[in-house]
């Protein structure tokens, strides 16, 4: 019996042990579809409930006669500037590491290209294109969930590696998807 007991303790502590280093790995922290589109839907909320109307219950953006335009462009644009004021944020907090700020500055010119290529559609005809709404409202999550990340890492000896981890993944992001 005591055996028993004791074997049974030792192996959920090893399985307590198991997870506990799977789930903290940076791998396990990648950000998902699903929550850009919770991101953006939060946003919008919050800065222009009126335009709730773009999204259905599913999280995808639903065409709305009339209100689609309007609110898409007034959602893109106060969005894309509080964009700029997190990423100016982040760049001043990592004024004290040039070489990891120089990183997060090419990863999010990188960003800003891959938005573009993916979030600009241009008639090959005539050379006219339009940004598509859905498409740069993710983009802009896509870019605010990883600054906002990088605004939180702690500046000590377990967050300096997590800051590099993340930048990697940040670009690999944009690169791969």
């Amino acid at each position: 019996k005591y055996f028993k007991n004791f074997s049974l303790s030792y192996v959920n502590f090893f399985a307590m042990v198991i997870i506990a280093i799977l789930f903290s790995f940076d791998a396990f922290s990648k950000v998902s579809n699903g929550e850009l589109r919770q991101i953006t839907k939060q946003f919008t909320n919050k800065h222009h409930p009126e335009c709730k109307v773009l999204f259905r219950t599913s999280g995808s953006w639903t065409q709305v006669k009339g209100d689609v335009m309007v609110c898409s462009n007034r959602l893109i644009s106060s969005f894309d500037r509080e964009l700029n004021k997190l990423y100016q944020q982040v760049m001043e907090r990592y004024e004290i590491f040039p070489k990891k700020k120089n990183r997060i500055k090419k990863v999010q010119r990188k960003w800003i290209k891959y938005r573009d290529k993916k979030c600009i559609y241009i008639d090959k005809l005539d050379d006219s294109g339009f940004m598509k709404p859905k498409c740069h409202a993710m983009h802009l999550a896509l870019s605010t969930w990883y600054l906002k990340r990088l605004n939180s890492i702690q500046f000590d000896e377990q967050g300096l590696p997590t800051i590099n981890n993340v930048i990697k993944e940040y670009s690999q992001r944009v690169k791969n998807s």
